[in-house]
């Protein structure tokens, strides 16, 4: 086991679900929806559910009844997630656990999809080897969504987005409880590991694309960046807190926008 897993608490993950419901590929769960065409139902279990938002996101997207089975560490963030079910939901069970040394074959296993949202890019290459073994040895389907790609663009163009956008992307390079995160490169890991081990890939992109009526989700995105800059390169931490200070003020105007790359992946079994 490593560190204490890296967690999110219900007000952020609140903040950030209009984003998240805007930026998921529907098209990939268009082809999740055939692929499960012709059963009496599906079984899903969504891992670091928080407060439900994928299920919220997916549910009413699946012409199926649905049993979900959300799994987090925190159980303050479950209970939240049992106040607001969807249409679509016939069964919804909530599991506390530790994400980290799991079995995860015996955590979703005889279920028809593992889903996870803004996960993948926090775990390790031996995480994601092991989620693929679980899903190849139960014929389990992988929707994983919101996994960062990269490819940001902060606008108006200041001094200092480069190397912010350096210094992150360092950040994001270290342990948060799963091993060394992949960050970045954790999607295109994933769905090679996926496709060796026989399954169908899908990619889509699934940008955030922030504008000024996203204020307070900019200001707290913003911040995280900035924190992470100055942790992972702290000789220049007077050029972030100046960056910084610049974005909130154009925030603070309505000149903002921001787009925070992210790529969604879906699993098939062959």
């Amino acid at each position: 086991m490593t560190g204490p897993v890296e967690s999110f608490d219900a007000d952020w993950l609140s903040l950030r679900e209009p984003a998240d419901a805007a930026a998921r590929s529907r098209h990939l769960a268009h082809m999740l929806d055939a692929w499960l065409a012709g059963r009496s139902g599906v079984s899903i279990t969504d891992l670091g559910a928080g407060t439900g938002s994928a299920m919220r996101w997916l549910a009413p997207r699946l012409t199926l009844s649905q049993q979900w089975c959300l799994v987090d560490g925190d159980d303050r963030l479950l209970n939240r997630a049992r106040l607001a079910v969807p249409a679509g939901v016939s069964a919804l069970d909530t599991h506390v656990a530790d994400l980290r040394d799991a079995d995860l074959a015996a955590v979703f296993g005889g279920g028809d999809v593992v889903s996870a949202s803004a996960l993948l890019d926090l775990v390790s290459s031996a995480w994601i080897n092991r989620l693929v073994a679980a899903c190849a040895e139960t014929g389990t389907a992988a929707w994983l969504t919101l996994s960062v790609d990269g490819a940001d663009t902060w606008f108006p163009p200041l001094r200092g987005d480069w190397a912010a956008g350096r210094a992150f992307a360092r950040d994001q390079g270290r342990d948060k409880g799963f091993g060394p995160s992949l960050g970045a490169k954790a999607v295109s890991y994933a769905a090679k590991r996926f496709r060796a081990a026989g399954f169908k890939v899908g990619t889509a992109k699934s940008d955030w694309n922030l504008g000024p009526d996203s204020g307070a989700l900019q200001r707290e995105l913003l911040r995280g960046h900035a924190a992470a800059a100055m942790a992972a390169d702290p000789a220049r931490g007077r050029l972030y807190e100046t960056w910084a200070h610049r974005r909130l003020k154009a925030i603070g105007a309505g000149r903002a926008r921001v787009r925070i790359g992210h790529t969604d992946l879906l699993a098939l079994p062959g």
